[in-house]
C-alpha cells in the first residue's frame, strides 16, 4: 500500500493505471493537512466541488482502497477549542465526507490520518459519528510515531497499535544526488546550505545524535570521502531505525492487545534534493532503506531482536498458505569464521506471526561478548535450495567492534539487458553495510548487507537508460563501515 498524503498533490492518471497494473492499495487523503480550514460557504462550495471532481476523476480505479479526509488534522480541531472544533465538523463531516457518499459509497472513509475511527457510520440513515479522542490510542484506528531523541532500535519504546501509518526517521540523499546543487564547501552536515536544506527543526542535529549511538564518527581528511562516509552511514541509520519498527508491526500483527494489520513508514519519495524521511531520493535512486524495506516488507520475514536479556526471533507469514521448513542461526565472530550454528524447525500458519527462538544472551551468542560476534539468520523453506528470508543481528554498537579492514572486490561483470549489470562481488573479511553506489542513475538489487569473508555476493545493478558495462565497471564505488574511520 502506497499513501497520498493530504500535505502533496492529487496524483497524476499514469500514477494510479500504474498502482492499478501492479496490485498496490492506494490509501488516498484529500488535500488537507496541517492546518485549520474556514467554513465560509463559498470556501466550503469550493470543496464540494473539488471532492466532486477528484472522485469522479479517480473512482474507477480498483488501486484506491479507502479515502481519508486528511492528515493530522482531527487532533487540531478537537484540542483547539469549540469554535475550531465546529470549524472541522462542518468542513469534513458535512462537507468532505458529505460530498464523497453521494459520488462513492463503495469504499470505505477514513476521517482523518490519524484518527480512532468512527462510532457511527450509516449513510443510509444520514448518521455519521466520530470517534473522538486521543489519536494516538492504540487501541483505535491508526496512529502516527516519531521519536527522535530515544535510541531508534529499542522495541520497549514501539507503540502497539492496530495501523501504524506514519513513522520514519531521516537521512541524507547519496552524494551523487548532492553534487548538482552543492560545491565541496557546503559538504558538511552544518553547512549554510544543509542547515537551509533542512526543513525538519533540529534534523541536523538528530541524525548526528543518533548515528553516533551506532557508529563512530567518519574522520578522513579529504572533505569529499569525510562527508560521503557521514552521508552513508545516515542512511545505514535510517535503515536499521525504520526496520526495526517494521518488524516489530509485523511480529505482532497476531499477538493479543496488538493485532497490528498495516504499517506505512514515512516517506516514499523526495521532491528536491534535502534531508527528508524518504526512502527514494530525488531523481530516483535508492537509499539504503528501500532496499532494507525490500526484505522487512517480504511476505515471509525472518526478525530476530534483543528484549532486555534475552534474544528472540520471529517469523511473520504474510502468505495465504502455512510455511514450513527449518531456521538456521550462524554466530559468526568478528575475526571471520563461524562459532556455533544453531537450528530451529518451522511451521507457521498463514497470515501469522509466531515467536520461534527465545534464548538468553549468552546462550544466543555462544558465550561471546556481544562486540566480538554477529547473528546471521536464514529461513529455508523445505523442499527449497535457497533461503526463503535472511536476516542479520548485531549485539552491539559498532563503536566498541574492532572491525577488521576488508578488501571487498566486483568481478564477472556482464550484461542483463540494455539497462541491467549484473556483477559479483567477494570480501576477505567480515564487512557489515556494505554500500553500493555510482555516478549511473539507477538502483541496486540490494545494497547495505552483511559480507562474510569469501562468501560471493551476486549483485544486479539496474539504470534509468542504457548502461555500458565497462563504464559501469570504472564508475562502481564499495564502502563498509569500517571503511568510515582511522581506527585511531
Amino acid at each position: 500500500m502506497v499513501r497520498v498524503w493530504g500535505g502533496g498533490i492529487y496524483q497524476t492518471r499514469d500514477f494510479y493505471d500504474i498502482c492499478d497494473k501492479l496490485g498496490i492499495m492506494v490509501w488516498q487523503e484529500f488535500m488537507f493537512g496541517d492546518a485549520l480550514y474556514p467554513r465560509d460557504k463559498p470556501f466550503l462550495e469550493t470543496v464540494a466541488e473539488e471532492i466532486r471532481h477528484q472522485v469522479r476523476r479517480l473512482a474507477h480505479h480498483p488501486s484506491i482502497a479507502l479515502w481519508s479526509g486528511n492528515n493530522e488534522n482531527q487532533d487540531a480541531g478537537s484540542h483547539s477549542g469549540p469554535m475550531y472544533l465546529i470549524d472541522y465538523s462542518v468542513l469534513y463531516d458535512d462537507t468532505v465526507h458529505a460530498t464523497l457518499i453521494q459520488e462513492d459509497r463503495a469504499r470505505p472513509y477514513w476521517p482523518s490520518s490519524p484518527s480512532n475511527g468512527m462510532l457511527v457510520d450509516e449513510p443510509e440513515r444520514g448518521l455519521f459519528i466520530q470517534k473522538w479522542g486521543d489519536s494516538s490510542d492504540p487501541r483505535y484506528g491508526d496512529v502516527h510515531r516519531y521519536d527522535y531523541s530515544d535510541l531508534c532500535t529499542d522495541v520497549t519504546k514501539f507503540p502497539r497499535p492496530r495501523f501504524a501509518s506514519e513513522y520514519g526517521f531521516q537521512s541524507y540523499p547519496s552524494l551523487e544526488t548532492l553534487k548538482p546543487i552543492s560545491t565541496p564547501s557546503d559538504w558538511d552536515n552544518n553547512s549554510t546550505l544543509m542547515l537551509h536544506r533542512q526543513h525538519h527543526p533540529d534534523g541536523n542535529p538528530e541524525l548526528a545524535a543518533q548515528m553516533a549511538r551506532f557508529f563512530h564518527q567518519p574522520d578522513n581528511s579529504d572533505t569529499e570521502i569525510r562527508f560521503g562516509d557521514f552521508v552513508y552511514l545516515t542512511q545505514v541509520v535510517q535503515g536499521l531505525c525504520i526496520q526495526a519498527e517494521s518488524e516489530h508491526y509485523r511480529r505482532i500483527r497476531t499477538e493479543k492487545n496488538a493485532y497490528t494489520m498495516g504499517a506505512l513508514y514515512w516517506q516514499l519519495n523526495d521532491i528536491w534534493q534535502a534531508q527528508s524521511w524518504s526512502s527514494i531520493e530525488y531523481g530516483g535512486r535508492w537509499k539504503l532503506l528501500h532496499n532494507f524495506a525490500v526484505h522487512f516488507f517480504a511476505p515471509v520475514l525472518v526478525s530476530p531482536f534483543q528484549m532486555k536479556e534475552r534474544v528472540c526471533a520471529y517469523v511473520a507469514n504474510d502468505l495465504t498458505h502455512p510455511v514450513k521448513g527449518e531456521l538456521k542461526i550462524d554466530v559468526w565472530k568478528w575475526t571471520g569464521t563461524v562459532d556455533h550454528s544453531f537450528t530451529v524447525p518451522i511451521n507457521i500458519a498463514a497470515q501469522h506471526a509466531d515467536q520461534v527462538w527465545n534464548v538468553s544472551v549468552s546462550q544466543a551468542l555462544n558465550n561471546n561478548k556481544p562486540n566480538e560476534v554477529v547473528l546471521a539468520l536464514s529461513f529455508t523453506e523445505s523442499g527449497k535450495s535457497k533461503p526463503t528470508a535472511t536476516n542479520v543481528f548485531y549485539p552491539s554498537a559498532f563503536t566498541d567492534v574492532d572491525l577488521m579492514e576488508a578488501k571487498i572486490t566486483a568481478g564477472n561483470f556482464s550484461s542483463a539487458g540494455d539497462m541491467q549489470v549484473k556483477f559479483t562481488l567477494m570480501s576477505n573479511a567480515m564487512a557489515p553495510y556494505v554500500y553500493l553506489h555510482t555516478d549511473v542513475n539507477g538502483f541496486f538489487s540490494d545494497n547495505g548487507f552483511l559480507m562474510v569473508p569469501e562468501s560471493p555476493v551476486d549483485v544486479v545493478f539496474t539504470g534509468f537508460d542504457n548502461v555500458d558495462v565497462s563504464q559501469f565497471q570504472k564508475m562502481l564505488q564499495i564502502r563498509s563501515v569500517r571503511d568510515t574511520y582511522s581506527g585511531k
